[in-house]
């Protein structure tokens, strides 16, 4: 005999198209639980990319913005030079002609060397990438700056040099053995205010460090022009070129010849 307060449970048949489609949602669950780690995954990769694209902007701006302060303290040290020349002659004997001749002579011969100091402006002959002019020495007895720029100026990309090979090669060409071991101060921009190539310029193993760009710089633009470049040893920062030796430039290949103004001078 059943008791009395004994509930009625009504039992409801299944819907075949509700039991489908749980189905079909416990079967999508499972899915996008075994996607997740990718999607994570994904996501660290593309926050690590964002972050690194973001450190190399910040040293872009850097970078500008150092060139734009060296460019306008150049720029106001030729206006400076000039305004003091200027002064100078402003207050010598206007009633000597020789003498104010003279003094402009020297104005521009001054402003010239400042500028050379500066920027570097290749002989006309020596824009022939095969070339080489060889200029006057100064004062007849000293090699020109623009001589080791020039000798930069004709490796090509993909290509690397060294300080020696350069000094060993005017050595040969002005037929002198005496060159200092240290490298005379050197422009850093053409008279076109484009950046001379001195990345490719590295020590006689390979490792890079030319006294001009820093250690990254250098290597990010020989990387960019085809040069492998790994970190020198357990050495933080210090690097070297791979299989340098193949890529140092022949400077023997170059054609020589002397500029139209006298030797020795």
């Amino acid at each position: 005999m059943k008791p009395k307060n004994e509930p009625i449970i009504e039992v409801i048949p299944a819907n075949p198209e509700m039991v489908r489609k749980e189905a079909e949602k416990q079967q999508r669950r499972t899915e996008i639980r075994s996607e997740l780690p990718d999607l994570y995954q994904k996501q660290t990769e593309l926050t690590l990319t964002i972050n690194l694209l973001n450190e190399l902007k910040k040293e872009l701006e850097d970078r500008i913005v150092s060139a734009s302060s060296q460019l306008e303290e150049n720029e106001a040290r030729i206006r400076r030079i000039e305004s003091e020349l200027q002064e100078s002659h402003e207050r010598s004997n206007d009633k000597d002609d020789k003498a104010l001749a003279a003094g402009l002579k020297k104005t521009e011969d001054t402003m010239s060397y400042v500028r050379s100091l500066m920027y570097y402006d290749a002989p006309d002959q020596a824009k022939d990438k095969n070339v080489i002019v060889m200029l006057p020495l100064e004062n007849g007895r000293t090699i020109p700056p623009a001589m080791y720029v020039q000798l930069i100026t004709k490796v090509p990309e993909g290509n690397i040099t060294c300080w020696e090979d350069i000094k060993a090669f005017l050595g040969k060409m002005y037929q002198r053995d005496d060159l200092a071991d240290s490298i005379p101060s050197l422009p850093k921009k053409d008279s076109y205010d484009r950046r001379l190539p001195y990345w490719r310029v590295v020590s006689a193993q390979g490792v890079l460090g030319n006294g001009i760009d820093t250690h990254e710089e250098q290597r990010q633009r020989l990387i960019q022009e085809g040069i492998q470049v790994v970190q020198r040893g357990s050495m933080e920062g210090s690097y070297r070129v791979c299989e340098y030796k193949e890529h140092m430039f022949c400077f023997e290949k170059l054609s020589v010849i002397k500029s139209t103004e006298n030797i020795g001078g």
